[in-house]
C-alpha cells in the first residue's frame, strides 16, 4: 500500500497518511484501479489534487512494492503436521538463553513451566489453585 507502516519497515507512499489512503481506495476500489485511472487520465483521476497525483505516479512502484510485502501469501505449498509441532521435552534453560540473546525476553515468560516456576519461586500457592497434597 499506500500508507505504509514504519513498524514493519513498509515504505508506502510518501506523504500518504490513513485518511488519504482510505479515501483514495474507498474511491478506487484497489491499488490497480486507482493506478489505471491516473495512467487513462480518466476524469475520475483528475480529481485527485496535482501535487498527490505527481507523487503517487513518482511512488508507484515503491506502492506495489507496499501492498506486496503486507499481503499473506495462502497458496504457499507447505508439509504441516500439528502433532510434530507439540511440545515436548527440551531443554528449558538452553531455550532461554537463546531467547536472551536473541533479545526475546517478553517470550521467555510464555514457555511452558514459567508458571510453575513462578509460583515455586514465590513458594506460595495461588488462590484456587489445586491443591493435592493429600
Amino acid at each position: 500500500g499506500l500508507k505504509g507502516d514504519p513498524s514493519d519497515n513498509i515504505p508506502g507512499v510518501a506523504g500518504v497518511g490513513e485518511k488519504t489512503a482510505i479515501k483514495l481506495i474507498s474511491e478506487f476500489g484497489s491499488l490497480e484501479s486507482l493506478y489505471e485511472e491516473i495512467k487513462k487520465e480518466t476524469q475520475k483521476a483528475k480529481g485527485i489534487k496535482p501535487k498527490l497525483r505527481e507523487t503517487l505516479v513518482q511512488s508507484k512502484e515503491q506502492a506495489f512494492l507496499s501492498k506486496m510485502l503486507v499481503t499473506i501469501k495462502q497458496d504457499v505449498p507447505i508439509d504441516f503436521n500439528l502433532k510434530k509441532c507439540q511440545w515436548k521435552d527440551y531443554d528449558r534453560n538452553k531455550v532461554i538463553k537463546i531467547f536472551v540473546n536473541l533479545s526475546f525476553k517478553s517470550l521467555i515468560s510464555r514457555l511452558p513451566g514459567a508458571e510453575i516456576e513462578k509460583q515455586m519461586k514465590s513458594g506460595v500457592p495461588k488462590i484456587g489453585d489445586n491443591l493435592t497434597i493429600w
